[in-house]
């Protein structure tokens, strides 16, 4: 016998080969089964995310709204105070020139009348620096010196 002759498989060698093949096919519907149940979860996750980045998108262009307000009125604040920056540098400088007048007159009643005028000057510089009131400390006896800026 030169040839080797093939026995056909017995049964115990053709229910290996089955259960083998079963094992194969098992792990690939096994195999199948998590990839399409990730890939639903990955599906429903991204769904979410892209929810979140659209939420987080509309807030971050609610903020940049407000925050364009804010710059226009920050704006609108800064012109107005320079306004009131200057008609106030102004009044200081006309209460100056009339400090020096009532410097170079001199009479009794003017010494009184300057201390109230200081006071004045003072009060303005509160006014600029903190926004407090400003009194009226400039009485009637003094009036009469300084008409043009207190009279009536």
């Amino acid at each position: 016998m030169t040839r080797v002759q093939q026995k056909p498989h017995s049964g115990r060698g053709r229910d290996v080969l089955v259960f083998f093949g079963l094992c194969i096919a098992a792990l690939a519907a096994a195999i199948l089964w998590v990839a399409v149940h990730n890939r639903d979860r990955e599906n429903g996750q991204t769904a979410a995310l892209t929810q979140h980045t659209a939420a987080l998108t509309q807030r971050i262009s609610t903020l940049a709204h407000q925050v364009g307000g804010l710059q226009t009125e920050l704006g609108r604040l800064q012109t107005s105070t320079a306004a009131v920056q200057r008609e106030s540098a102004q009044r200081l400088d006309a209460l100056r020139s009339d400090v020096a007048k009532l410097r170079a007159q001199k009479p009794p009643a003017v010494r009184r009348c300057l201390g109230e005028v200081q006071s004045e000057i003072d009060d303005l510089r509160a006014f600029l620096a903190y926004g407090s009131g400003i009194r009226r400390r400039v009485t009637a006896d003094c009036t009469s010196v300084l008409k043009p800026r207190f009279g009536g």
